[in-house]
Order: structure tokens, then sequence, then C-alpha cells
């Protein structure tokens, strides 16, 4: 029992890969493509339009990530939703 318990403390202590300074950047720069593809206007937001088909999860929950409630999506928010949802499927069910 004591064995199966440091084994699971030890696991869940490691830094995930995301959580290191180049896995960081890497999450963001690939985030950062995302919303440039979907930024169809090139304006640097994400109208519901631009969003709608391409980004379910964001559609569907499209104020809560609208922080500001501009009715826009920056860059900043569209980066905290999408690192939300990451930590989200990275915790142990």
């Amino acid at each position: 029992m004591l064995v199966a318990l440091a084994v699971i403390a030890g696991v869940a202590s490691r830094p995930r890969p995301d959580a290191t300074p180049e896995g960081f950047k890497k999450m963001q720069g690939e985030f950062e493509k995302q919303f440039r593809w979907a930024d169809a206007n090139g304006d640097g937001t994400l109208s519901p339009d631009e969003v709608r088909g391409k980004f379910p999860g964001i559609a569907r929950e499209f104020a809560r990530v609208d922080a500001d409630g501009d009715g826009r999506i920056s860059l900043r928010e569209f980066f905290q939703f999408r690192r939300l949802q990451m930590e989200r499927k990275s915790l142990p069910k």
C-alpha cells in the first residue's frame, strides 16, 4: 500500500511537459497559430462567426471566453481559455 502511494505521489509531483518554459512557449505558439487561422478578417479578435465551426467548444461558451464582454475574443482571452481546456484534460479522471 505504501509503495503504491509513493508511486502515485511521484507521478503526480512530476512537472507536466507544458509546465516547463519550453513547453509553455510551444503551447503558446500553437494557440497563437490557431487564433490567427480563425481570425478570417485579420482584425486581431475573433467574432462569434469566426469561432463557429472552427472551435465548437469555444462557440458554446463564447460569453464566458469573452471575459471583457466586448463581443469579441482577444488573443489573450483565447489563450486563457485554451490553457484551461488543456489543464482540464490533463487532470486525472
